[in-house]
């Protein structure tokens, strides 16, 4: 069964790997200039609300947007024939608010700084999301470009 790693296991492969564990694969976001819903959000947040939370230690947010990066950090922990590809994806939504819910519900950093957020700058928040989401809604649903990195390579 393959392993399932976090980050700081994955910056120490070697050490934290089995011998049946032979492929990594991970799918991230691009950076918010790209991913039209990461920018939407981080935008609101720092219109109304405190970017600068505690959250949990972590790498920066977009570390794995930048190829050059990822196939650096993969080569690092121990993995050869790194391959990182970029794809376009378009989120399709009914409402802002589902978009909003995407990031507060289905994601562990953004949702957590969302999280931390006065019930006063969420729903500040929020509003924001549904105002500047209008502008990506076309034939009644919102279509957010969310492209995508896609990231693998083997261990030796």
């Amino acid at each position: 069964m393959p392993q399932i790693l976090n980050f700081e296991e994955f910056l120490n492969f070697e050490e934290n790997s089995s011998d049946e564990w032979k492929r990594y694969l991970n799918v991230t976001s691009t950076n918010p200039e790209e991913a039209i819903g990461f920018r939407l959000v981080l935008r609101a947040i720092e219109k109304h609300g405190n970017p600068s939370v505690p959250l949990p230690q972590g790498p920066p947010f977009f570390l794995f947007s930048n190829a050059d990066e990822y196939v650096r950090a993969l080569t690092a922990s121990g993995f050869a024939s790194p391959e990182v590809l970029r794809a376009p994806m378009t989120w399709k939504m009914k409402s802002a608010d589902d978009l909003f819910d995407a990031f507060y519900k289905g994601t562990a950093r953004t949702g957590g700084l969302l999280r931390a957020q006065s019930k006063t700058s969420l729903d500040a928040i929020r509003s924001e999301i549904r105002d500047t989401a209008e502008s990506y809604k076309k034939d009644g649903i919102l279509q957010i470009p969310m492209p995508t990195v896609i990231a693998s390579a083997v261990k030796p």
